[in-house]
């Protein structure tokens, strides 16, 4: 059974869902811009990631699933040409920041696409990118 929202939730959910985004949205942010209680943004982003439209990283970050895809494969042929990566070049190569950067980076070596090895990633298995929702 699918979970069922009010229709402007859903259309809010369908615009967050189909919004690329390489700065994952925050939730007090998305409420804010939305004119909507964070409990709503909660409700409406849980029910992207159950529909598959965007990947829960942990806490409170979310990306587009289309933008994980991207990224994934940017790391991939970022590592595959060199050995190992800082969290700096992650930030540069995501075009995003350090506050955005760190989460993705643990959420890269969560799937096991990349290790973390001291202060650089390097990469673990080039064929993973199981999604962890």
């Amino acid at each position: 059974p699918h979970q069922r929202l009010p229709v402007r939730q859903q259309r809010r959910g369908e615009r967050i869902a189909h919004e690329p985004r390489h700065r994952p949205p925050v939730p007090a942010e998305l409420a804010k811009d939305t004119d909507s209680s964070e409990a709503d943004v909660g409700s409406i982003l849980n029910l992207c990631v159950s529909q598959g439209h965007l990947i829960h990283l942990g806490g409170t970050l979310y990306l587009d699933k289309d933008w994980e895809a991207i990224l994934r494969d940017r790391v991939k042929q970022h590592l595959s040409s060199r050995a190992q990566m800082t969290m700096s070049e992650l930030r540069d190569l995501l075009d995003t920041t350090r506050k955005f950067a760190v989460p993705i980076g643990e959420y890269l070596d969560r799937i096991g696409l990349t290790k973390r090895v001291g202060d650089v990633r390097v990469l673990a298995d080039p064929t993973a990118g199981k999604v962890v929702r």
